[in-house]
């Protein structure tokens, strides 16, 4: 039979040594083993202790500092090179390796599910979901009419990026110490939001649309309250003004603030800000009650970009 076996770290623990096996969303089985390795490079080089033998951080190491997963995952079939021929690679171009794309989206599935399961039985709630940049792959031995060969990895792992400007931290770091000198709250939108690139960049489709529209509400609820106070409103009009603003739903909200009460029917044939949102917010109602039917990164991508673009909007408006 034709499979293959991918060799990774993740650089903390998450689940006890040993072996699962996963069913795939395929309806093959795959087979993860975890091998703990012991790390100590915290321990060793910022406070000087050292270690001998195999220490283990009940009931598990999140920040790896003791001890690394060393994992194997044997997947009961064969994804191709698409660099045929390779024994060794940088990853350099990992980002536009389709096959190295494919084996990595198996790779979290089970290990998310892993993670899943386990949190739930154990109720350690502070486990957090795998996401790409958190695999170093670092071997994958693919096998082929009964014959086994290896290709080997060396690069910082990478995973889904969204197409945002990162900002050099000595850039900003004027802000940075004003902000926290002056305890400058932040707004919950923006940190629902950046939340919800850390689920895009983890796999989790489906949980990114949800809490991108749950960012967006959250941003609108700010914006009113915002518009609110700038009229003079008491808190305890405000209240009553935010209640009612979204008791009939975000539909209807949006058009009576921003499109004088116009009819769906007619925005939607002709506004592409109000289409961008109604596909955004129909995206959330998929992921919520179509369970079994997961969001495609294309689709989590385009929520994400929509729902930015309509906060850029509104907020162009002020």
């Amino acid at each position: 039979m034709d499979q293959m076996r991918v060799h990774l770290i993740v650089s903390f623990t998450f689940a006890s040594n040993g072996s699962y096996s996963i069913p795939l969303a395929n309806e093959k089985n795959a087979n993860l083993t975890i091998a703990h390795a012991t790390s100590g490079i915290a321990a060793t080089g910022i406070i000087g202790t050292t270690s001998h033998g195999n220490i283990q951080l009940l009931p598990d190491d999140p920040n790896g500092f003791m001890n690394i997963s060393n994992i194997s995952i044997e997947l009961p079939f064969l994804i191709e090179s698409s660099e045929s021929g390779l024994s060794f690679s940088m990853m350099s171009n990992m980002d536009t390796r389709p096959d190295i794309q494919e084996i990595k989206k198996y790779c979290l599935e089970c290990l998310n599910r892993l993670i899943d399961v386990v949190r739930y039985n154990t109720k350690r709630y502070w486990m957090r979901t795998l996401r790409e940049q958190d695999l170093f792959i670092y071997k994958i031995t693919r096998e082929k009419n009964g014959r086994e060969e290896d290709e080997l990895f060396f690069s910082p792992p990478s995973g889904y990026n969204y197409p945002i400007q990162i900002i050099d931290e000595d850039n900003v770091k004027p802000s940075i110490l004003e902000m926290l000198q002056k305890r400058t709250l932040l707004p919950l939108s923006l940190k629902l939001w950046l939340y919800g690139l850390g689920l895009y960049s983890s796999g989790r489709f489906n949980e990114a649309v949800i809490n991108a529209n749950i960012s967006f509400e959250v941003f609108l609820d700010e914006y009113l309250s915002e518009k609110y106070k700038v009229a003079r409103k008491s808190d305890e009009e405000i209240e009553q003004l935010l209640a009612k603003d979204f008791k009939d739903g975000m539909h209807k909200l949006m058009r009576r603030q921003f499109f004088a009460g116009q009819s769906h029917e007619d925005l939607i044939n002709r506004d592409p800000t109000y289409l961008k949102f109604d596909n955004f917010r129909k995206k959330r109602t998929n992921a919520i009650h179509n369970r079994m039917r997961n969001i495609t990164m294309p689709e989590a991508l385009q929520v994400l970009r929509e729902s930015n673009d309509v906060v850029k909007w509104v907020m162009d408006r002020i």
